[in-house]
């Protein structure tokens, strides 16, 4: 949506009106709070005004929410900054979220530190020999939606769908019944990933 005013830039070229002019005055009072530094912070906002979304959630705190700046960003824009352990709050106090969508990382567990390999070992049921992070988000969003009307959605390697590392987070989808549809990617959709990648939709219904 960010790319649908690039004139948003451009104040004092004529051509612009309308719209454009609400954007860019927008971007030039967000620009007053946060600093030019923080160019992608800028467009991300900016995006999330134009967007009309309820939240934006972010982890910087020194340019986006402390010394004031979240309540001068909110009465700008209208989205509601917050942390992402304060976005998780207040959507759980709702029963969850309505849609999860994910590229979840694509890491082996053998390819990570014991400490961290252990930790999921123990907090992650569908963990076994040689499963990767991707499983683990999977895993996480089952419990992270609400109960009715709603879905999580990932674009993830292929090997979970007959690989035996991961046969327990096969059990999990089909024991529970979470599978909407799968589709199948193919290679090359993304250009630094040389793996054959497919789509999982789900829900509880």
């Amino acid at each position: 949506n960010y790319q649908k005013t690039p004139k948003a830039w451009t104040v004092g070229e004529s051509s612009i009106g309308g719209d454009d002019v609400i954007a860019a005055n927008e971007i030039t009072e967000i620009i007053k709070i946060i600093g030019k530094k923080s160019n992608a912070d800028i467009q991300h906002i900016h995006s999330a005004f134009i967007s009309q979304v309820d939240y934006f959630v972010t982890n910087d705190r020194n340019d986006l929410i402390n010394n004031g700046k979240r309540e001068k960003l909110e009465k700008l824009t209208k989205v509601k900054i917050r942390t992402l352990e304060e976005f998780g709050k207040e959507n759980f106090k709702q029963g969850g979220f309505d849609v999860v969508i994910g590229n979840p990382p694509y890491v082996n567990l053998v390819s990570i530190e014991e400490e961290q390999r252990n930790y999921f070992q123990e907090k992650f049921k569908t963990c076994k020999n040689k499963s990767d992070l991707y499983s683990f988000f999977i895993e996480k969003s089952t419990s992270l939606i609400r109960e009715e009307k709603s879905k999580f959605g990932f674009i993830v390697p292929h090997t979970w769908l007959a690989t035996e590392s991961f046969e327990l987070l096969r059990k999990l989808l089909i024991e529970n019944k979470l599978i909407e549809e799968i589709v199948e990617m193919g290679y090359k959709v993304f250009d630094d990933a040389i793996v054959s990648t497919v789509i999982i939709i789900c829900s509880h219904n």
